[in-house]
């Protein structure tokens, strides 16, 4: 899975403060819990190709929510902690591939308008590609650059689907910003 200009989904990843971290974990008691492990994903990446599907997702009803954090967001947000369950997950897994296909086939379907709503060039090209150079966040250059987008999603599809496969007696991923 390469990017353009040679960028792969592995440079999405990072492992710093302020790096996006996906953790399997299990609530312990009280506003306590373990952590079983997962991965970090640059900020940058997750602000511009997941932010719709997590904004979708998140139910700030879910009892594990307001069990960790006390009174919550009503909105999400990359920069604080919020809990998704495994079936949360999967749902958003399979509606990023419903609309990976999409954009593939008929990008221009007004459908797909709150997804690409945060794409980013900066994010999906490398600091000499003439889109990045000059700043072209429009429809063609995002177009352009759909093999960063597909490439992405595919991975990070296969690696959070790992996870938890990887992790079959929890249920949940703690969602935590920079």
């Amino acid at each position: 899975m390469a990017y353009s200009k040679g960028k792969s989904f592995l440079d999405t990843f990072g492992g710093s403060y302020s790096d996006i971290c996906f953790s399997v974990i299990d609530i312990l008691k009280g506003d306590e819990f373990e952590d079983f492990g997962g991965f970090y994903l640059g900020s940058e990446y997750a602000e511009c190709f997941l932010s719709y599907f997590f904004i979708k997702h998140y139910d700030p009803e879910l009892s594990y929510n307001k069990q960790l954090f006390g009174i919550w967001s009503e909105v999400f947000d990359w920069n604080d902690n919020y809990i998704f369950t495994y079936e949360q997950i999967r749902l958003i897994c399979d509606e990023i591939k419903s609309d990976l296909q999409l954009l593939l086939t008929d990008y221009y379907n007004p459908q797909l308008n709150p997804v690409k709503e945060s794409f980013n060039i900066c994010s999906m090209s490398s600091p000499d590609d003439p889109d990045y150079i000059n700043a072209c966040n429009d429809e063609a250059a995002y177009k352009r650059h759909l093999d960063v987008v597909k490439s992405f999603y595919e991975g990070f599809i296969d690696i959070i689907l790992r996870t938890i496969n990887d992790n079959p007696s929890h249920n949940l991923i703690l969602v935590s910003g920079p």
